[in-house]
């Protein structure tokens, strides 16, 4: 994820962040590994929901977090190994059908 921050601020500073945003969003499929490792800025952020608002119904979106021996046993959204199928199912439903 910090590659993809960085990359997204070259774009930036370029002028050429909306087309850098374009080309995200046209991937066949796009990944986005260690989700949440760590806070993000509010531009990394902005950025991150500019990309994810207009990928989400065209193409897909793969997601991945590894576990953080220093996460709290609380995660703070309150996802467990035994609700992240609540939490999260609809999402991975919707996702199987529309690509499935």
């Amino acid at each position: 994820m910090n590659f993809l921050f960085e990359e997204i601020q070259a774009a930036k500073a370029a002028g050429r962040y909306l087309n850098y945003v374009r080309s995200l969003i046209k991937a066949k499929v796009l990944i986005l590994d260690d989700l949440g490792l760590r806070n993000y800025t509010h531009e990394e952020a902005t950025s991150l929901i500019d990309i994810l608002e207009e990928r989400y119904h065209k193409a897909p979106l793969i997601v991945t977090k590894e576990d953080d021996p220093k996460q709290p046993k609380d995660d703070p959204d309150g996802v467990t190994a035994d609700n992240i199928g609540e939490k999260y199912g609809y999402w991975l439903r919707a996702a199987v059908q529309r690509w499935g």
